[in-house]
């Protein structure tokens, strides 16, 4: 069974979706009556309007997908993360580091690839990639506890806040 966590995003950009995704759907029935001719509605160019239904109809599937079907899910190959149709895996060989900070404001994914593109890591002298996931702070502890789960050696760092007088 795959735990998936749901990818956070400002609560304006879900109202923003489900608007374009009504208005979308408005105008999709709109072009169907003007297509059936029912009542007064007539359609002066048919064709536009069934291009219009297709398009309409696309743009509030990837709308949909996008923002209710993007997140993080934990599987037997490793983290995937999905962005509306989009899906990438970083297989639980390459993760090495799961890092984040005890106010639970960023979580990144340090992981291997075999291609170059690495980016040293200050704290750790790491090579590796890295991954912010944007998941809500309160699954941090269950995701990084379900990496090391599956890729044990994989560690888990809690970056502590440091004391502004101690510096």
């Amino acid at each position: 069974m795959k735990k998936r966590y749901a990818y956070r995003m400002k609560p304006w950009l879900y109202v923003l979706g489900a608007a374009v995704i009504i208005i979308s759907s408005a105008c999709i029935v709109v072009n169907s009556l003007r297509l059936a001719g029912v009542g007064e509605l007539v359609s002066p160019d048919p064709a536009l309007d069934g291009v219009s239904i297709g398009v309409l109809s696309l743009v509030a599937v990837v709308m949909a997908a996008t923002l209710f079907g993007s997140g993080y899910s934990i599987s037997k190959k490793g983290v995937v993360r999905n962005i509306g149709f989009f899906f990438a895996v970083m297989p639980w060989d390459d993760i090495v580091l799961v890092r984040y900070d005890e106010q639970k404001t960023i979580l990144l994914v340090y992981y291997r690839v075999d291609k170059g593109g690495y980016l040293k890591d200050e704290m750790s002298d790491l090579q590796a990639r890295f991954e912010r996931v944007v998941i809500a702070p309160k699954h941090y502890d269950d995701f990084a506890a379900a990496v090391h789960k599956r890729s044990p050696k994989a560690e888990i760092e809690v970056v502590k806040k440091e004391d502004e007088n101690e510096q």
